[in-house]
């Protein structure tokens, strides 16, 4: 018996939680999230870890489900606070004019299938799309009233697009890194940056292959997500990045962005709602939480190793945030720079302070097989083509 047959099993906990707690008065559900992280405790210490990292990390990762089990039973009524939104109110609610809004059809109003629906897809909207708790700045879906048949070939040149990104940029790093067994501290700054580069391309395509996957087959059969103009990209437009907050706010899948942070802003601390220290909490909130995350997958994996280069990644970015931000304030009331000169500056900082800083956490990955330097498709187009251009 192996972790990983049990990341199923644990992912699919949260809907089934949700489901069950509805009927259990509220003051007694955190026993679902104690449970939730109980469990996965549990296997981490009664299943030893196996002889492929990548698949004991890939249970690892679902610590996150315990992350929002813990929001959903901890830090929100679901059951109160969580609608989706129709079709009609999609653009009034964009334009945040609450007052044109019929009255949500919240839980207690549904049928049994449609409470189902309800619990997988409050479950798995991570991003709450199409959900009035939706995170602000997604990048754009798809055209509004597009029919199923446009969609689903918009789709399939999508994942033809994401093949082969996800398939170069892999190999690239398979080549630069010789495997994962040379060390990136090892190897020239270029090459090392490269390496960055191609990690993340690699990892964030081989997501949005797996979620527009998920997107196809519910379009193709007609039972979820069939509301096409909801189901928007995970990645956002490069062209966004030109500030860390940026890029980790409007191009990064930002899973992250739940209520931990904004419940402990409001409800304990009681700063004021949208200020810049309501936007500290929840950014530190949110890094140290994915830290905690990504820290408890790899430790679980490879207990034996430091791995404090993931840690430190995560603790460093809302740092960052924090210095572009005064000098952003500095560069425009002081120097009086504008765009798109300071937009330009912007690109450079990002660029290099992100490929810097994530170097250790992506040769921990790769060094220690957390995350494979090699494409995850059996075929790869470009291992072929290199094969026959070094011939």
């Amino acid at each position: 018996m192996e972790r990983a047959n049990f990341t199923l099993l644990v992912y699919l906990l949260v809907p089934v939680n949700l489901f069950i707690a509805s009927q259990t008065p509220k003051r007694f559900r955190f026993l679902y999230a104690v449970f939730q992280l109980g469990l996965y405790f549990a296997i981490v210490l009664l299943v030893p870890p196996g002889s492929v990292p990548s698949s004991d990390y890939t249970f690892g990762t679902t610590f996150y489900s315990v992350l929002a089990a813990f929001n959903f039973f901890f830090f929100c009524d679901p059951y109160e606070e969580h609608w989706q939104i129709a079709p009609e109110e999609d653009k009034i609610d964009q334009g945040r004019d609450r007052s044109r809004q019929s009255s949500p059809v919240k839980y207690k109003d549904l049928d049994l299938r449609a409470s189902v629906l309800w619990c997988i897809s409050n479950a798995f909207a991570l991003r709450g799309i199409g959900w009035n708790w939706r995170i602000p700045h997604l990048p754009p879906g798809p055209t509004r009233g597009i029919s199923r048949v446009p969609y689903l070939i918009d789709v399939g040149t999508t994942l033809l697009k994401l093949y082969l990104l996800h398939d170069f940029s892999a190999t690239l790093l398979e080549k630069v890194t010789l495997g994962g067994q040379l060390p990136l501290e090892n190897i020239r700054l270029d090459l090392r940056t490269v390496a960055v580069v191609s990690f993340a391309v690699s990892s964030i395509t081989l997501i949005e292959f797996g979620y527009q996957i998920i997107c196809f087959a519910g379009a193709a059969t007609g039972l979820f997500w069939t509301r096409f103009q909801d189901n928007h990209p995970v990645i956002g437009s490069v062209y966004e990045g030109y500030t860390i907050g940026r890029f980790w706010g409007r191009v990064w899948h930002q899973n992250m962005r739940r209520a931990p942070g904004k419940y402990l802003a409001q409800k304990v601390l009681h700063v004021k709602r949208g200020g810049l220290v309501s936007r500290y909490v929840q950014s530190y909130t949110a890094f140290f939480l994915s830290g905690v995350y990504h820290y408890i997958g790899a430790k679980s994996s490879l207990p034996h190793e430091q791995l404090n280069r993931t840690c430190w990644f995560f603790l460093l970015q809302p740092n960052l945030m924090l210095i572009e931000d005064f000098a952003l304030w500095f560069g425009k009331e002081k120097l009086g720079l504008k765009s798109p000169r300071w937009t330009c500056l912007g690109y450079v900082w990002t660029f290099v302070m992100l490929t810097v800083t994530a170097a250790g956490f992506v040769d921990d990955c790769i060094r220690h097989q957390l995350v494979p330097p090699t494409s995850a498709f059996s075929f790869s187009l470009a291992a072929l083509l290199i094969q026959k251009w070094e011939l």
